[in-house]
């Protein structure tokens, strides 16, 4: 086949072929395809920083909530800022300390009766398997019992995440605090 007859053009060489790059219709389409590239790379980063991100965003909203809980005491108490930001951060303190105790008191207490209750509830499912003619094995019981307890031993896992989120809720109440206290640099 002649060269001259592909339907593709001839390789340039030299100087011609850096002038595609100048070409207006080549450089749009690099423009293009940059553009794509940053938008993914930029997709990527929010995938891989997503917990950080919102960590970062707790921080700020919580600083909003205090901030505008300062302003609002500006209005009733003519003290300075730090003061009015100090009153509403112990003020918070101390609901979320007797949030926790009061929550924490009934979920220990609901944790602790939760054994008992799943043996009582397979007992009555039990008996009325048998008055309705079913008969249950006697080592039957014993192992659905076991898996039920099984169950109540994931509890373990759910602790762990308590434990996580406990640490997410100090960094962001940490952030919130410092970015509430002087909120300039942050701007």
């Amino acid at each position: 086949m002649n060269p001259a007859d592909s339907p593709l053009p001839a390789p340039r060489d030299g100087p011609a072929r850096r002038a595609e790059l100048r070409d207006p219709l080549i450089h749009n389409e690099i423009k293009k395809a940059a553009v794509w590239l940053g938008m993914a790379a930029a997709l990527g980063l929010a995938v891989v920083l997503a917990e950080p991100l919102v960590v970062i965003f707790g921080g700020i909203v919580f600083a909003t909530l205090v901030d505008g809980g300062a302003r609002l005491l500006g209005r009733v108490l003519r003290i300075g800022r730090s003061w009015r930001v100090a009153i509403v951060l112990v003020a918070t303190a101390l609901f979320l300390a007797w949030f926790v105790h009061y929550a924490g008191s009934q979920i220990a207490d609901q944790a602790s009766a939760l054994p008992a209750t799943l043996r009582t509830q397979l007992m009555r499912l039990l008996g009325w398997a048998e008055h309705h003619g079913l008969h249950v094995d006697p080592r039957m019981l014993g192992t659905i019992e076991n898996q039920a307890m099984g169950g109540v031993s994931q509890i373990t896992g759910v602790v762990g995440g308590l434990i996580g989120g406990a640490t997410t809720l100090f960094l962001i109440l940490v952030l919130g605090i410092y970015f509430a206290i002087d909120p300039a640099p942050y701007r």
